[in-house]
């Protein structure tokens, strides 16, 4: 078995014992937390490698702040594309400022233009927000069994329910043809989206291939979807003759600003455990292609795959690892032993240093004062 997983992956000794050591500490760590609180989330124990909780390695509060700034930019960045698309360069935004603030434009552009401003900056608020939650899980393909029909009702019914929304908002924004069309398009692609995403929450008890495939399957779904959703609003804003991009590139941008804004805000799980695997590489603590480690060290027999989450094979090898770890904890401080160090610390400074002459000699300073 260790001479088929050499085949794949080669490690260093040195370096597997370092990460090895990383996961124990996860563990013992994760654990201690667990015991200590009572909103534990599902697969967090001191013996379970929960993928999706390795983030911790790398620094809790410098994960968890680096995953709200990045969101943020993301989806800042997104909306800004978005707004290229739709509503043109900041020039045009300049142009359309001043016409507004000259009255050229009528009250109903006012109000709609001040709530497009409204949206451009609440979204990335929101999705920075929800970047900062705790502990967040990646969502399992509960319809990745749904037979074609079944899907196409599903499709059907959301995009029925989209167009009660979108339909009604687009005809009060730009019209009965912005309404309709654009509308109809989006509510399209809104059905679409919900018969390929997905609903069921992270769980220990879920049935996974491999414990890393939550992961990589809410990015990829959630890729497909952000794309899909994005290329569905340039198409819509085509159809409502708002598109200030020809079709072909507006596609290519709506996906682009799809993407990020809707990654960091469908795949927080993913976003957050890219974002600590980058920060435990640079600090030598786990591989950059983590998923091939654990899968190659357990057919080197040092791990397993138990249900959603990875073991250590032998718990003997995880307090071996644990108890060779370096004391992480301060001991309890001891003020009488402090003042008795110090003192004994004193005397031999002074004998060392002191001038014959009694006890009021001068004292030499160790620099030479």
């Amino acid at each position: 078995m260790h001479r088929i997983a050499s085949r794949r992956a080669r490690y260093g000794p040195e370096h597997v014992t370092t990460w090895l050591r990383s996961l124990a500490f996860y563990l013992e760590d994760q654990g201690n937390r667990a015991a200590n609180s009572s909103h534990a989330p599902a697969g967090m124990s001191g013996i379970d490698i929960t993928p999706h909780l390795l983030w911790q390695i790398g620094g809790i509060r410098l994960v968890r702040c680096i995953h709200v700034a990045t969101s943020l930019f993301a989806a800042s960045a997104g909306m800004a594309v978005a707004c290229f698309i739709l509503i043109g360069t900041p020039s045009d935004w300049a142009r359309r400022t001043n016409l507004l603030l000259t009255g050229s434009y009528p009250m109903t552009s006012l109000i709609i233009n001040s709530a497009s401003v409204l949206v451009i900056f609440a979204v990335p608020i929101y999705i920075a927000c929800r970047s900062a939650l705790p502990w967040p899980a990646p969502s399992i393909d509960s319809r990745a069994h749904l037979a074609l029909r079944q899907r196409t009702t599903l499709g059907a019914l959301y995009s029925m329910r989209g167009a009660a929304l979108f339909v009604p908002i687009g005809i009060l924004i730009g019209g009965f043809a912005f309404g309709f069309a654009g509308g109809a398009a989006f509510s399209l692609g809104y059905g679409l989206l919900h018969a390929l995403d997905s609903e069921q929450s992270w769980g220990s008890e879920v049935n996974l291939t491999s414990p890393r495939a939550a992961l990589s399957r809410e990015f990829f779904i959630k890729f497909t979807v952000a794309a899909l959703g994005g290329a569905w609003i340039s198409f819509a804003g085509e159809v409502a003759n708002s598109l200030t991009v020809p079709l072909l590139p507006g596609l290519v941008y709506g996906a682009i600003a799809g993407i990020l804004i809707g990654l960091p805000m469908m795949a927080p799980a993913w976003w957050r455990h890219c974002t600590g695997l980058i920060i435990a590489v640079f600090r030598h603590r786990l591989p950059m292609r983590l998923g091939r480690f654990l899968d190659w060290a357990c057919e080197a027999g040092l791990l397993r795959a138990s249900g959603a989450t990875y073991q250590f094979r032998h718990r003997e090898l995880q307090e071996w690892l644990q108890d060779s770890l370096p004391q992480r904890t301060p001991p309890v401080e001891d003020h009488a032993a402090n003042r008795e160090r110090r003192a004994r610390l004193h005397d031999a400074v002074t004998r060392r240093y002191a001038r014959p002459g009694g006890r009021n000699a001068v004292v030499r300073s160790p620099c030479g004062g």
